[in-house]
């Protein structure tokens, strides 16, 4: 297909967007399925569902101290890109190695010096970092509340640096289990100054993934509010969140994700595949629809952890009963067809 460009322009957010036709092939009812092991530069397989393409042009990059986070990546040129996945909380780097091991361009974020330090000089990531299709942000992604003056002060956790985080009750868990929050700093923790950026800022630099990995210990309510900004059709197919509550899935909802997995994670400092590659802990690799999905968390919330059940509880809290268990939610914008359905739960989608 012949590479051309035209701009449209959405009346309510004076958007102006760019099309690059050669990068996927463009349907008026199609989305890019974008699933792990695609690669770059492949014309991706379609689903029903709303129109995202991948655009391409200048951009307005929003200052990434900005507190007006709800706002300024509207007034913004946005880029929409098919072939890129944001990485947030990149830790020891092994998800976003998958991503690029498929070929997907990768904007990476990481509060910890230390781990942004060892990512530049270990051989594994030089040549990505070097081709520019690996970005690498020493910075930590800041919550809703507030501005990003507030948010300063970053505790690290003398356990793993998997709990670095804004939130003290996080950053300064105890290293036994079932982990409760220390006193702070000495004990449990170490407080450290770090350059805070809005979501919205970073969406505006590096534009909009297809896929948004959100590990980010208690911080994600900021990208929730900065993809609340996007119109629908804006915002990523696909995205991740570590589960702290069950009303995780009703924020998502809320932004108009439509079928859902619950993925159980065994390996500590990775989140695994995505997409319709992510396995949920019951259905395999069949997506589900909000009332089964929410249902099910609701279950696991209020349950004790059960080495034979395929969703094992979490109700005695992270490392409860001498089992580490937790999981990472993921959305597709898509619905899941009837057909497939695995649920037999019958719930309203809060919107």
């Amino acid at each position: 297909m012949s590479k051309g460009g035209f701009a449209v322009g959405v009346a309510l957010v004076a958007l102006t967007c760019i099309y690059d036709t050669s990068a996927v092939n463009l349907r008026a009812e199609s989305v890019p399925k974008a699933a792990a092991g695609v690669l770059k530069g492949e014309v991706l397989p379609h689903l029903t569902a709303w129109p995202l393409v991948k655009l391409q042009g200048s951009i307005v990059a929003a200052a990434v101290n900005s507190s007006a986070a709800a706002t300024k990546i509207k007034s913004a040129t946005v880029k929409v890109d098919a072939n890129t996945v944001m990485d947030f909380g990149f830790y020891d780097g092994a998800d976003s190695w998958q991503y690029l091991s498929g070929g997907y361009k990768v904007v990476a974020i990481e509060a910890d010096p230390s781990l942004v330090q060892k990512a530049q000089t270990e051989g594994k990531f030089g040549a990505w970092l070097a081709s520019g299709q690996l970005t690498l942000v020493n910075a930590a992604i800041m919550p809703s509340e507030g501005n990003a003056a507030a948010w300063t002060t970053f505790y690290l956790n003398q356990c793993t640096k998997e709990w670095n985080s804004f939130y003290k009750g996080v950053g300064c868990r105890s290293c036994t289990p079932p982990h409760p929050e220390t006193a702070g700093p000495p004990d449990g923790c170490t407080a450290m100054q770090v350059q805070a950026m809005t979501c919205d800022g970073v969406l505006a630099q590096y534009g909009v993934p297809t896929f948004l990995k959100l590990d980010i210990e208690g911080a994600e309510s900021g990208c929730w509010k900065a993809l609340g900004a996007l119109e629908q059709w804006q915002r990523p197919a696909y995205v991740s969140n570590e589960v702290g509550n069950v009303n995780l899935i009703d924020e998502l909802s809320a932004l108009g994700y439509q079928s859902f997995k619950v993925v159980l994670q065994k390996q500590t400092g990775v989140s695994g595949p995505w997409g319709d590659a992510a396995q949920d802990c019951k259905f395999g690799g069949a997506w589900r629809q909000f009332g089964e999905a929410r249902w099910e968390l609701n279950e696991i919330f209020n349950k004790a952890s059960d080495p034979n059940d395929p969703c094992p509880g979490m109700k005695q809290g992270v490392g409860g009963g001498g089992t580490y268990v937790w999981y990472d939610l993921h959305a597709s914008m898509t619905p899941t067809p009837p057909a497939v359905q695995p649920g037999v739960v019958a719930l309203t989608s809060k919107k």
